[in-house]
């Protein structure tokens, strides 16, 4: 139960109460019989009566709210909500708005919701249709049950939400690592442009800085110099597969060119490149944004751990952000991959450091997306990659 309160919905029908109780007493005055006294009464007892009804009935009435737990893009979700209780008098009308948010996807959509409580409770079911994949998120807000009349509207706390995941339609793909990149020369196995988190190498030496761990200080030339001296360690450049997935979007990116059919179009490709490289025996990271936790990277070498990944790309939303994943890759002190490849709508920044050392190879979805130095890219569109990236070279 709650507060009772007159909603603005239920003006008119509270106006058109007012004008019956002005009728009946104006028939009462001028007929001046039983008849017209009868229907005064009633006009204002039954409203009276009914509000009563519904704060009763609110108090032993709960709502809950159910999805599938996983679908297929194209799959319509049916939302259902459920009304739990028994009801006396079955002439209440349960009210709520539904909201379905796709994290992946970035957008919302809202439905308006009404049923007639009956005496077993109710069952109000919505299709939503699954435009993108994603992780789907309901919720209901302002339920509430109402008189017949409209008069009033007794709240209920809001239901847990509820999560569905939406597959992408994947595809089956070969990949293929290049064979004039397949070992990375001695010479360049550690980076030469950015530092590294590996003690058993030094990428350079400088003064102390407040912040640097202690274990990094160089004791022995700090001695001869009088000055605290830091070595800083090197990158590793590993003969291994990284695939990343760009989820920013670049700031000139125009409205509808990130839309449902691009992103699952994305989505579709980066999971069945990783399947393709599990297949084929072949062990890899995968990389994207995370607001939680910034850039997230996952070693796969299994269908589970793609089945995984997914869960946790799909809720991570392709949007507009300070930095891209490319760039947070070029900056990280973790281990560069020799080979290294990206799905994005358009070519990022960051993207020409990224592939010095290693083969980059990136899929872009944009037309017209530019070129970088250095990068291998391959174009494709929302309509063709099922065609294009039947067999992918990294």
């Amino acid at each position: 139960g709650g507060a009772c309160h007159i909603r603005g919905g239920g003006l008119e029908v509270e106006r058109f109460d007012l004008l019956c109780v002005l009728l009946a007493g104006a028939l009462f005055v001028l007929a001046d019989n039983v008849g017209t006294l009868s229907i005064c009464v009633l006009v204002v007892v039954l409203p009276v009566l009914a509000v009563g009804v519904a704060a009763v009935q609110s108090k032993r009435l709960r709502v809950s709210l159910h999805m599938p737990l996983q679908l297929q893009q194209g799959e319509d979700a049916r939302c259902s909500i459920q009304v739990h209780g028994r009801i006396a008098v079955p002439v209440c009308m349960l009210r709520a708005d539904l909201l379905v948010k796709n994290l992946f996807a970035d957008d919302e959509s809202s439905y308006a919701l009404q049923a007639v409580v009956g005496r077993q409770g109710s069952c109000c079911e919505v299709s939503v249709e699954t435009m993108c994949c994603g992780t789907l998120v309901a919720s209901l807000r302002e339920v509430r049950l109402c008189d017949p009349f409209g008069l009033s509207a007794w709240r209920f706390d809001s239901p847990e939400p509820t999560k569905t995941l939406v597959q992408p339609q994947e595809f089956l793909a070969d990949v293929v690592l290049a064979a004039d990149e397949e070992n990375v020369p001695e010479s360049n196995d550690y980076s030469m442009l950015q530092a590294g988190n590996d003690p058993s190498e030094t990428y350079s030496l400088r003064e102390y800085q407040p912040g640097d761990p202690i274990k990094n200080v160089h004791w022995k030339l700090s001695q001869k110099t009088d000055k605290l001296i830091v070595r800083e360690l090197g990158l590793p450049i590993a003969d291994a597969v990284l695939l990343f997935f760009e989820n920013t979007l670049p700031e000139h990116t125009a409205r509808g060119q990130a839309g449902p059919r691009v992103l699952e179009a994305m989505a579709a490709t980066f999971l069945s490149l990783s399947r393709a490289m599990v297949r084929e025996g072949v062990e890899h990271e995968l990389a994207w944004l995370s607001d939680a936790e910034g850039l997230k990277r996952s070693t796969v070498t299994t269908e589970n751990d793609v089945d995984a990944a997914s869960v946790e790309l799909l809720g991570e939303p392709v949007r507009r952000r300070q930095t891209t994943v490319a760039a947070s890759l070029e900056k990280s002190a973790s281990r560069r991959c020799a080979h290294t490849a990206g799905v994005s709508l358009y070519l990022q920044p960051g993207l020409e450091q990224l592939a010095f050392g290693c083969r980059l190879t990136e899929v872009v979805f944009a037309e017209h997306a530019g070129m970088v130095g250095g990068v291998h890219m391959v174009e494709t569109s929302p309509h063709s990659y099922r065609e294009d990236l039947v067999r992918v070279e990294l």
